[in-house]
């Protein structure tokens, strides 16, 4: 392993070590005892940082073609649902892989209102009006249904953890469930949302839970016996980010702001102004504390949230209207899905906008129109 200035901690094949802690993240790559100063063809790491500097301190200008950052995107999955009952499944840069359709139709599955994919991509979940959540997985190489279960309420947002097939499920009017999908039974009844569930923010491995609502609150859940542990009120809150780790919590509101909370006390830590219009996507990285927040006039903002300083101001009028935004904090790129099923990838060190290569959507490759209802970054 080398350290974020070069030195080896030990191990000499094939080794990769990241201190996620330094700004931007450094990364050293060591393959047969040699250091090595780029990106290795069959390796999907990045070995620079933010500033375009190798971890053991060799300095390298990006590509042009900026190949070696996009490798990153490789693994990245889109998963959406359109109006048809279709739902498509691809990668939001093309790596020559054509987009994979299922028909909800034909599954018996209506009204996908929400989805949720897991980080392998093997499996996914599909919400619906009815309140029913269907789990999909791969059987030899087709989509089928594994399982289905219900609930209250139109399906709003859905967590899942696909291996051992837990799923948090929120609701239009405020209810909230943790189900264990390999059975089909409700763990956990979560309840006090007066409102819709907006967002979600889930620690599995500690069982806890953060959940954003129309009714003005974010709640803290432990979810092995369903009790709410806290309520903190955020006026028009829409999403909410966690650092489990710190105790802290991020919130984004119709109010135009950020907010930053301390999770154990509830007490409001910080402020972050500078939108003009309700904030509507969030995505935060702890470990080096950022956010990206998209506003309803398409203007997306970098912030440093230790400091409070909006870094970084871009978009155009079509970010308005972006569903879901995933982003590749290693380096600094966004990818943003639109509502007909096309992406944007924009570049956060500079603000601009990316065309090489060009970002794929589901319309673009499969030619079937889609207007997105829902839909899942990984």
């Amino acid at each position: 392993w080398l350290d974020k200035e070069g030195r080896r901690v030990g191990g000499s094949i094939a080794t990769v070590a990241l201190d996620a802690g330094a700004p931007g993240g450094h990364l050293g790559l060591s393959l047969d005892d040699v250091a090595v100063p780029r990106a290795v063809a069959s390796l999907t790491a990045v070995a620079y940082n933010i500033h375009g500097e190798m971890s053991m301190g060799i300095t390298a200008a990006f590509v042009d073609d900026r190949s070696e950052d996009l490798a990153v995107w490789r693994s990245s999955r889109v998963l959406a649902a359109c109006s048809s009952g279709q739902v498509g499944l691809w990668a939001p840069l093309d790596d020559g892989q054509e987009p994979e359709t299922v028909n909800a139709n034909a599954l018996r599955i209506r009204g996908v209102l929400a989805v949720a994919l897991a980080s392998e991509g093997e499996k996914m979940l599909l919400g619906q009006e009815d309140g029913s959540v269907s789990v999909l997985g791969r059987q030899d190489g087709q989509w089928q249904v594994l399982n289905t279960v219900a609930g209250p309420g139109s399906v709003t947002v859905l967590a899942f953890e696909g291996d051992q097939l837990r799923m948090l499920r929120g609701s239009r009017h405020g209810q909230l469930d943790a189900w264990r999908l390999s059975d089909g039974i409700c763990t956990a009844h979560l309840r006090g949302h007066m409102g819709e569930v907006k967002d979600v923010d889930v620690d599995w491995v500690g069982s806890r839970a953060a959940s954003a609502s129309q009714d003005g609150t974010v709640r803290i859940w432990d979810l092995s016996d369903g009790t709410c542990t806290r309520t903190i009120n955020v006026p028009e809150v829409q999403q909410v980010a966690v650092d489990w780790a710190a105790g802290r919590l991020l919130t984004a509101a119709a109010d135009e702001t950020l907010r930053l909370f301390d999770l154990g006390s509830g007490e409001q830590l910080s402020v972050l102004e500078g939108h003009s219009e309700p904030v509507r996507l969030l995505s935060a990285d702890f470990t080096t504390s950022r956010a990206l927040s998209l506003s309803s006039d398409g203007a997306a903002k970098l912030w440093d949230v230790q400091s409070r300083e909006c870094l970084l101001t871009f978009g155009d009028a079509e970010l308005a209207s972006a569903l879901a935004v995933n982003v590749r904090w290693s380096v600094l790129q966004a990818v943003f899905l639109l509502p007909d099923g096309s992406m944007r990838l924009w570049d956060l060190q500079d603000g601009s906008a990316q065309h090489d290569p060009e970002p794929q959507g589901y319309q673009q490759q499969s030619q079937q129109p889609c207007h997105v209802r829902a839909a899942s970054l990984i």
